[in-house]
Order: C-alpha cells, then sequence, then structure tokens
C-alpha cells in the first residue's frame, strides 16, 4: 500500500489547523493500518528556516510517521476549468496520485479539471471547491477527499455541503478553490461564467 501524506501549512514556524489533520492521519491509520494509538502532529519537528514565512509541510506515515519535508508554497494560478467524468475513488490522501494525475492530463487548454462523479461536482485535482450562490457558499456534499481546511469552514459554519449536479454549475456565480495551503478567501474567488471550458 501506497504511503500517505498530510499536507500542512506552516506560517512563521507556526502548523496551521493542526486539529483537522491530526484527526484525518489518524481516521487513515485507524482505517487503513488497524492504528489504535493516536500520532501527535504537533510533535513535528521544524527546523530554523522555516520560521519565517508560508511553507509546505509534507509528512509521509502509514501506521507511522516515515518522514517529514518542507519547501516554499507558490499558489497555483487558476483561472479555467474542464468537466472530466470519473468514476475514480480517492478518500484517502495517498502519496501515490497517478489515478489523479491521468485525469488531470485531459484537461487540455484549461487550468484545472473539476471532477464529475455519476454526475455530481466533487474535488478539482487539488482542491476541494466552494460554490456562491448569490447568497451562501455551498461546498459539494461529496468530494473526492474531506479536506481539513474544509472541515475547518463547515464546522465553522462559513460553508454549507449540500449535492451540486454538474448540470447545475451555471447557476452559481463564483467558484473558490480551498485547501491546506489556500484557506477561504472571497478576493480569489472567480466569476464562473468564465471558468468553465469545454
Amino acid at each position: 500500500m501506497s504511503l500517505l501524506i498530510e499536507t500542512i501549512s506552516c506560517i512563521d514556524g507556526k502548523l496551521q489547523n493542526l486539529f483537522w489533520h491530526t484527526s484525518r492521519v489518524n481516521k487513515s491509520r485507524s482505517i487503513l493500518f488497524n492504528s489504535t494509538n493516536k500520532l501527535s502532529l504537533e510533535k513535528t519537528p521544524l527546523p530554523d528556516f522555516v520560521q519565517e514565512g508560508l511553507w509546505k509541510c509534507r509528512v509521509l506515515y502509514d501506521g507511522k510517521i516515515n518522514g517529514v519535508s518542507f519547501e516554499p508554497y507558490v499558489a497555483k494560478k487558476v483561472k479555467t476549468f474542464k468537466l472530466i467524468e470519473s468514476d475514480i475513488t480517492y478518500s484517502h490522501k495517498f502519496e501515490d496520485r497517478r489515478a489523479i494525475d491521468e485525469l488531470f492530463q485531459q484537461k487540455g487548454d484549461a487550468d484545472e479539471i473539476i471532477v464529475v462523479k455519476n454526475g455530481l461536482v466533487t474535488d478539482t485535482s487539488i482542491a476541494n471547491i466552494l460554490l456562491f450562490d448569490g447568497r451562501n457558499w455551498i461546498t459539494p456534499d461529496y468530494p473526492l477527499l474531506e479536506g481539513t481546511m474544509r472541515a475547518e469552514l463547515i464546522s465553522k459554519k462559513v460553508v454549507k455541503p449540500q449535492p451540486v449536479k454538474a448540470s447545475d454549475l451555471a447557476k452559481y456565480k463564483k467558484i473558490m478553490l480551498i485547501n491546506a495551503m489556500n484557506p477561504f478567501n472571497e478576493s480569489i474567488a472567480i466569476n464562473i461564467a468564465q471558468a468553465i471550458v469545454n
């Protein structure tokens, strides 16, 4: 079985959103490896060079932590999306992303893909999706992967999960991508009418 990976934002030497990252790590370890002991990501060693700026922390694990690395983070600019139908399953954050990468290769001239499963919107290849209906922010009820930032936003009632049909995307006004490295920020939302390409 492939190792799992947890990607954590590190800002000025502080790991972010650790409650949700730790919850997901231990849930995956319990399901996949029958691990009953709890790992604490708060004990992740931080090198001196991450004390300033934004860093991407990658924790590799199975039943135990196998490695931790840090790299500077540069956000990917995404303006256009292509809808890709697939029956892919990616309910745990595996280091092996070949199935997702194969879908991404079908993006054509778009910057990113939106994976559609059984007619329902799920995720992009790198992030959970938020959609603005003119009043509220919605997140698809059936993501490929239940992201940590998504979990936090749902718990705080900033966003509401509900099924989103691909055929209904035109009813929404804006789209935003969120993940561990990209928190909720309405200023980065883009007009959905101009974002979906064939």
